[in-house]
């Protein structure tokens, strides 16, 4: 999908696409996706990134799963906040939402890029397990 002319905004990345997760009616192991996310950061606040951790299917019982950043051009404690911890996707849910606190800068600079990698699931196989986060710095 392409995004084009945006009104009163700014498209940090304008190409997305799109997965099929699971499209076999057939198989009945949870799989668990994470996905990208692009941010555009001010010079002042704190924005977030958003990642959204997606299950194909509700699940009968609880998947839990771990999650950690890792910097690529976007530094931890400079560009943004680091995270980690331990998400559940409850049963009547099909997503977990992982929040990463982007810091500001003073001046323009190029867009930075860092990860969110997902791991060890309990209830779930992963089919991606790294998702990649743009960081737009205004110019």
């Amino acid at each position: 999908m392409q995004l084009v002319n945006p009104s009163n905004a700014v498209l940090g990345r304008s190409v997305g696409d799109g997965t099929i997760i699971q499209d076999d009616a057939t198989t009945s192991a949870q799989v668990l996706y994470v996905g990208d996310t692009s941010v555009v950061r001010g010079d002042s606040g704190t924005q977030f990134a958003e990642f959204t951790v997606t299950l194909a299917l509700s699940p009968s019982s609880p998947v839990i799963f771990q999650y950690a950043t890792a910097n690529g051009t976007a530094i931890s404690g400079t560009d943004y906040s680091p995270v980690s911890g331990t998400a559940t996707i409850q049963p009547g849910s099909s997503s977990a939402h992982i929040q990463v606190p982007i810091l500001p800068i003073t001046s323009p600079g190029p867009t930075l890029t860092f990860a969110l990698t997902i791991s060890n699931p309990n209830g779930a196989v992963i089919e991606r397990s790294v998702g990649a986060g743009s960081v737009v710095n205004w110019n």
